[in-house]
């Protein structure tokens, strides 16, 4: 019966020294990520775009079409990503961006 009182005790002593680890940063750090707005404009007159195809490639790859305003967001992205923006009528166009504001 000891030997179980003991073994609660440890393991007790085991939990809160973890939670403790994970609130003072003892962890690994969360990796940083970033929000992305791109604005779709016509070359011709700067006039947004509605419906154009935004596609996000980089630690994840995504794909979503501009609003009434020619705007759409993508989040949760880090490191290099490639923007593809295309639309019927027009000439596609391709970005390289690097997301790092520090």
């Amino acid at each position: 019966m000891k030997r179980s009182g003991n073994t609660a005790s440890l393991l007790a002593v085991i939990i809160v020294a973890l939670l403790f680890a994970g609130c003072m940063g003892g962890g690994p750090a969360p990796t940083k990520t970033y929000s992305l707005t791109v604005t779709v404009l016509s070359a011709a007159n700067d006039s947004p775009l509605a419906g154009a195809s935004v596609e996000v490639a980089g630690n994840k790859t995504e794909s979503k079409v501009t609003d009434a305003d020619g705007k759409v967001t993508f989040s949760g992205l880090k490191g290099t990503v490639e923007v593809l923006v295309e639309m019927v009528g027009f000439a596609g166009k391709n970005e390289k961006l690097e997301l790092n504001k520090d």
